[in-house]
């Protein structure tokens, strides 16, 4: 009976031993490969399931351009003989705002025509291509809503 618990002891020590042996080319139960192990094997060791897998392609690398700068939005869409209020000649970010909300519903702005500021109300009145589509922009609490003239 005695013997017995001394085979079982032993079996149990030498089992947790040999989780912490590794000898090259050899694998033993519990144990995963080393990075080395996959090299050999001209693998890469996965981090998540600790195993070998075959190396992941390098991404080719792209070149980019540098980047010229991008034109002024406004002057490439003011018509040379555009209407603009004095106030505004100035407000590029402004105009180029109006456009963007007339264009961000599927309205059709292309060139500017005219942008002139209501007299009473806040808003704007902008025509675009010759004249032949105008828009009343207004700020109704807060919210701008676009209404075609």
């Amino acid at each position: 009976m005695l013997r017995q618990g001394v085979v079982v002891a032993c079996a149990l020590a030498l089992g947790a031993c040999a989780q912490l042996l590794h000898i090259d080319g050899v694998h033993i139960e519990g144990l995963g490969p080393t990075a080395e192990d996959c090299a050999a094997q001209n693998k890469q060791i996965d981090q998540a399931s600790g195993q070998c897998v075959a190396k992941t392609p390098a991404k080719p690398r792209v070149r980019v351009a540098a980047r010229q700068p991008a034109p002024d939005p406004v002057s490439a869409i003011l018509e040379p003989d555009a209407v603009l209020d004095d106030t505004l000649k100035d407000d590029t970010k402004l105009i180029s705002g109006l456009v963007g909300l007339v264009r961000a519903r599927s309205y059709p702005c292309e060139a500017i025509s005219a942008v002139r500021p209501f007299e009473t109300l806040n808003g704007f009145r902008l025509s675009c291509d010759h004249f032949r589509y105008k828009y009343a922009i207004e700020d109704k609490s807060g919210r701008w809503v676009i209404s075609v003239e």
